[in-house]
């Protein structure tokens, strides 16, 4: 046998191989594109009506569900993206301490500003982890935040 023949004979043998695992690594790649995906639009369709929550227009409790479930399982879809995480425990905690100030029927935190700023960033964290340059999450900037009311 020549050695174009060995050759050939490999290539016939590896070249299913090698197409099943390429096409694993870009179906899993396009799962996971599409996970990140889902939780990105959950918190961008669901930031304004849980933002009413600051501006006393009452509480969208399906809005909330949603981006708390976005947050809790951020973890689980940007597992191997560290800024991610980061910046999703931080959310997290923020988050946690907003509801639980909500259901006690207490005053919103005074520095409602930087639960604004948190959320901004987590959300610009995840559009840049997509790939996306240019991302404005909401309306509300710094001079313009809507002012905190009693709920």
């Amino acid at each position: 046998m020549e050695v174009m023949q060995i050759i050939n004979i490999v290539a016939i043998i590896l070249s299913p191989i090698v197409a099943v695992v390429v096409g694993e690594r870009l179906n899993n790649h396009t799962s996971r594109r599409k996970d990140k995906m889902h939780v990105f639009e959950t918190l961008h369709k669901n930031v304004t009506p849980f933002l009413r929550l600051f501006t006393g227009e009452g509480r969208d409790k399906i809005a909330e569900e949603a981006v708390l479930k976005a947050i809790e399982i951020t973890p689980i879809v940007f597992s191997k993206e560290k800024r991610v995480l980061d910046i999703q425990l931080e959310m997290k905690n923020v988050h946690e301490d907003l509801m639980e100030r909500v259901k006690n029927g207490k005053d919103l935190p005074k520095d409602v500003e930087k639960y604004l700023e948190t959320l901004r960033k987590f959300m610009i964290t995840i559009a840049k982890d997509l790939g996306y340059k240019k991302y404005s999450p909401f309306m509300y900037g710094r001079n313009n935040s809507p002012s905190p009311k009693k709920v």
